[in-house]
């Protein structure tokens, strides 16, 4: 069980490593792989009946104090779907309505762990 707990963080640690990298082929959040992990890894950590199911916190990074929660997986899900709206701004035309949301809604941005 513990084994299982450790290897979650270190899946988690890494997908937050990569939550804003570049759409590899798009910005559509239903090809995007890093979102599809990240909300895969929120999935499991909220599944009852699995190991993870009772742990909070996951662990900590060594770099930060910031505790591994549900709360962060569910903040860089948050993150990924505005990296994605700002990457679809930029490649093309949009109308301004869509281009202002996916403005205001850098303010309201969650914090993730460094």
């Amino acid at each position: 069980k513990i084994n299982d707990i450790i290897a979650f963080e270190e899946e988690c640690w890494q997908a937050l490593d990569v939550v804003t990298k570049e759409p590899e082929s798009s910005s559509d959040p239903s090809d995007d792989e890093v979102l599809q992990s990240l909300q895969s890894l929120l999935d499991t950590a909220k599944r009852k009946g699995l190991s993870v199911k009772n742990v909070e916190p996951f662990g900590k990074h060594s770099s930060t104090s910031i505790p591994l929660t549900r709360d962060v997986l569910e903040n860089a899900v948050s993150f990924r779907k505005w990296f994605l709206d700002l990457k679809h701004v930029e490649s093309g035309r949009e109308r301004a309505p869509f281009v202002d949301g996916v403005l205001k809604g850098f303010a309201t941005l969650p914090d993730l762990p460094p």
